[in-house]
């Protein structure tokens, strides 16, 4: 049996809000496709559909298509090797994997700068906002640690705001 849900007034009901977001997710699945053709240029497509999301939802659907593709591309390009220890995946497989994307460069044992990050738009904002690639480094870090429960990347820093370079954080 299903329990009535209590609302405001003139609130949107929680089916329509779950209806929106299957809509996205479909339109993402969908983009996936498109954006594997045209792997590794993918920043026009990928730059069009950021703008096309919502303030609510465009972090957690960046983040969501840089999963899908940084799983995609681990298991395309990394997926015969052994499981690395963390210092090494970061070396060896996340550092490769975004070399065809944008300059990066390993940043201590836990952390890498990307240089030219084409979701920066300078002056533009007052917070880091490289979803996709904090989705995209998780995926692949944890494929390639074999660890899939506990690697968490967050951007410490952004040009957006200021920085020199986007610097992620990798946390095991």
């Amino acid at each position: 049996p299903v329990t009535p849900v209590a609302r405001a007034p003139n609130a949107e009901p929680a089916t329509a809000r779950g209806a929106a977001v299957a809509l996205d997710m479909r339109r993402i699945e969908a983009e996936l496709r498109l954006l594997a053709q045209d792997y590794p240029q993918v920043f026009p497509r990928l730059l069009s559909l950021e703008r096309s999301f919502d303030a609510e939802s465009k972090s957690t659907a960046m983040r969501h298509l840089g999963q899908r593709i940084g799983a995609w591309v681990y298991k395309r390009d990394f997926a015969l090797g052994a499981h690395l220890a963390p210092a090494d995946a970061l070396r060896h497989v996340a550092v490769q994997a975004l070399r065809p994307l944008v300059q990066v460069e390993a940043h201590a044992a836990n952390a890498l700068r990307i240089r030219n990050s084409p979701f920066v738009v300078a002056g533009k904002g007052t917070q880091c906002n490289c979803h996709f690639f904090s989705g995209y480094l998780e995926a692949l870090l944890k494929e390639a640690s074999g660890n899939t429960a506990s690697v968490a990347v967050r951007e410490t820093q952004c040009r957006g705001v200021g920085a020199d370079a986007c610097v992620f954080e990798i946390h095991h």
